[in-house]
C-alpha cells in the first residue's frame, strides 16, 4: 500500500525486514518497501484473507497484492480472447469462487503493437527508431 494510504489508516508497521519486492520498481535498493503490515485482513469479493501488506513510497495503485495474497485466494488469472483478463479468486474452505476482470480488452496498453505507424519520432533520440 502506499505510504501516504497507510498513515491515513495507522496501522501497525514492521520496517525491520529484508524483503523485496521484484516487480515493483522503487528508488531505493529494497524495491521500494519502506515496511510490512503483517496480517492484515484483505477482502476482495467477499473473499478475505489474512496476508502481509508491504508499505512503498510511491506507486501506481494504492495497494500492491502479490504472491502471499495470490496463494492465499488460490488466485487464478486467465487471458481472454478478447484481450481482457479475468480473475479467479476462492475462499479458503472452497465456498465462494468469485470471478472479476482485472483488466478490459479495450485497456490502453493492451495492444499488439509497440506504437501505430503514424506515431511521431523523436529523430534525435538513438533508441526511436
Amino acid at each position: 500500500m502506499l505510504l501516504r494510504t497507510f498513515k491515513h489508516l495507522n496501522y501497525l508497521i514492521d520496517t525491520d525486514i529484508k524483503w523485496r519486492i521484484n516487480s515493483f520498481h522503487g528508488q531505493d535498493g529494497n524495491g521500494g518497501v519502506i515496511g510490512v503490515c503483517h496480517d492484515l485482513r484483505v477482502n476482495v469479493g467477499e473473499v478475505e484473507v489474512r496476508t502481509p501488506v508491504f508499505v512503498v513510497d510511491e506507486c501506481n495503485q494504492d495497494l500492491l497484492l502479490g504472491w502471499p495474497w495470490e496463494r492465499a485466494v488460490q488466485a487464478s488469472m486467465i487471458n481472454e480472447r478478447d484481450g481482457s483478463v479475468t480473475w479467479e479468486i476462492r475462499s479458503a474452505d472452497g465456498r465462494r469462487v468469485v470471478r472479476f476482470v482485472g483488466v478490459t480488452g479495450e485497456h490502453e496498453r493492451n495492444r499488439s503493437y509497440a506504437r501505430l505507424p503514424d506515431e511521431e519520432r523523436d529523430e534525435t533520440d538513438p533508441l526511436n527508431m
